[in-house]
């Protein structure tokens, strides 16, 4: 992981995230707390906020773990899995999913060549 990052230090084209014993039930869950403990302490016991569902995503977004890491595009999930995983449940609303035969040790270039141009003939709509 270390040459990886010294190799890709000045690269700024994409972003690569790489979550080690990551879970996005638990980090949905953490969010909430965390949330929950900011609107305690924001108002009395007696006051409920007037919060829209819209207010309320924008906020747990942002406390999130990966909350400064933008959300991904697209999600190459290799070995023939056809499932998330309990991973990044939130950030992958609007991601698009790739699935590939291809177990990870073997991921050639030719996989994630296809992979990408899978990506590129998406039209992506992002909910409209």
């Amino acid at each position: 992981m270390l040459e990886i990052e010294e190799r890709t230090a000045r690269n700024n084209a994409i972003s690569v995230t790489v979550a080690v014993d990551y879970g996005g039930q638990w980090d949905i869950a953490q969010a909430v707390l965390k949330y929950i403990k900011q609107q305690s302490a924001a108002c009395s016991a007696s006051m409920v906020p007037d919060l829209s569902v819209d207010d309320v995503m924008r906020d747990l977004r942002a406390l999130l773990t990966t909350s400064d890491l933008p959300d991904p595009d697209l999600c190459i999930r290799s070995a023939g899995e056809q499932r998330l995983s309990n991973f990044l449940l939130w950030q992958f609303a609007y991601t698009e999913l790739y699935f590939s035969n291809a177990y990870w040790p073997d991921f050639s270039r030719n996989d994630l060549e296809q992979a990408l141009e899978h990506y590129a003939s998406r039209v992506r709509n992002f909910g409209r």
